[in-house]
């Protein structure tokens, strides 16, 4: 039988199950609440994870030309070292700053080859099951009928999962970050991270994510910490005032700033914090940051979404007639997974960026965690999106397809 499915949200886990379902045989409409869809923020560290899934997709080579890789995470609080982390590992594995335009392009552009029908405008607030197959309907008072399963991918702050009653945690955290991208010459980075920190509340980071196209300049991805009810006395203070707090927190690369013109630059981008249980409901199912959102302090979301998108296609696939048992199945393989990031994310996220007095014991600990040899590689495991749990890395044939791409 030939499924037909509905996939809700045109995002990186959005389009990737769209294209890895497409690929598999399937019949597969999506539907994307923007007339003009595109990327929300400005760059990410792309895990070798996630990087191995859009080879799969037969977009690698083209993200990795267009990114640049990073080979390590220096973070500074006053003269102090606290995070220096070389990603050293077996498999010479290394993380990619990859623009979120570029992405969201490579697999847009995928999508209209392989004549995937993309319903722009179309914000689905409603699923109904009638007779075994669902229907959809939108805000302007469309309907979308004949579907035998639906993926919702439509990010974080999706009003779906409530309507479900499926969520455990739906927390809409007190801090957030201010991003924006910068032209730059990602040399300039020598395929580093650079983090400034002031106690834990005030965080600035910097990371080069190379070129949108062939042909373009590179940038370098621009992080601000900020907690949510600031967020309009930031904006009456205005750019220049910005720009001057900025560059007097990080003077080595106040030059950077000079190119932002205006408040408009900058995209304001709360953080969530989602727990499902389970992440599906009959034949609907959740993924990517709608299901699990989390702080972006281990920037695992993109990789996250890529997983999750070929995990799921594979296991409908195998059981097509059997969707609920299906879903199953995708919870087993992605819960120790997705569950260990989230408790490492609550852990540390607020020795980042909080009101607490968490500054002492985070630059007490992690430079000694930085070198030495177990706890340096668990951070390693860890930022590079390979640690399946506490106990152990995802399985190990993995890393050799890796390193034969």
């Amino acid at each position: 039988m030939k499924l037909k499915i509905a996939v809700i949200g045109s995002g990186t886990a959005g389009a990737s199950v769209a294209l890895f379902l497409q690929n598999a045989g399937c019949e597969v409409v999506v539907f994307e609440r923007e007339q003009e869809p595109k990327p929300i923020g400005a760059g990410v560290m792309l895990q070798p994870t996630g990087l191995n899934m859009l080879y799969e997709l037969d977009l690698g080579e083209e993200v990795e030309e267009l990114g640049t890789k990073i080979h390590r995470m220096l973070g500074i609080d006053g003269q102090k070292k606290v995070v220096d982390l070389h990603f050293d590992n077996p498999w010479e594995l290394k993380g990619l700053g990859v623009h979120r335009g570029a992405l969201f392009s490579l697999l847009h552009k995928q999508l209209y080859k392989q004549n995937i029908p993309l319903l722009l405008g179309a914000e689905i607030d409603a699923i109904e099951k009638i007779n075994d197959l669902y229907k959809l309907s939108d805000t302007q008072g469309n309907f979308y009928e004949g579907f035998n399963l639906v993926i919702v991918a439509n990010g974080s702050s999706s009003r779906l999962r409530q309507d479900l009653g499926i969520a455990k945690k739906d927390i809409r955290q007190k801090w957030g970050a201010i991003w924006a991208k910068i032209p730059c010459d990602n040399q300039l980075f020598n395929h580093e991270i650079y983090q400034i920190y002031k106690g834990s509340q005030h965080f600035l980071g910097l990371m080069p994510i190379g070129k949108p196209a062939i042909g373009e300049e590179e940038y370098v991805n621009f992080f601000w910490s900020i907690r949510m009810d600031r967020v309009e006395k930031w904006r009456k203070k205005g750019i220049e005032e910005f720009k001057k707090e900025i560059k007097s927190f990080v003077p080595k690369f106040a030059h950077l700033f000079d190119s932002l013109e205006s408040l408009d630059d900058l995209v304001v981008a709360p953080y969530y914090d989602v727990e499902l249980k389970p992440s599906y409901k009959d034949e609907i199912i959740f993924i990517g940051d709608s299901a699990h959102a989390m702080s972006p302090q281990l920037s695992q979301g993109t990789s996250f979404a890529l997983l999750d998108a070929k995990v799921l296609s594979e296991v409908i696939v195998k059981n097509s007639t059997n969707i609920p048992k299906a879903f199953e199945l995708y919870q087993k393989e992605r819960k120790k997974q997705v569950s260990f990031y989230q408790k490492i994310s609550r852990l540390v996220t607020p020795m980042f960026q909080s009101d607490g007095m968490k500054t002492p014991l985070r630059n007490t600990l992690f430079p000694v965690f930085c070198r030495l040899g177990i706890t340096k590689n668990l951070m390693v495991s860890t930022a590079l999106g390979y640690r399946k749990s506490i106990w152990g890395n995802i399985d190990e044939s993995f890393f050799q397809k890796n390193k034969e791409i």
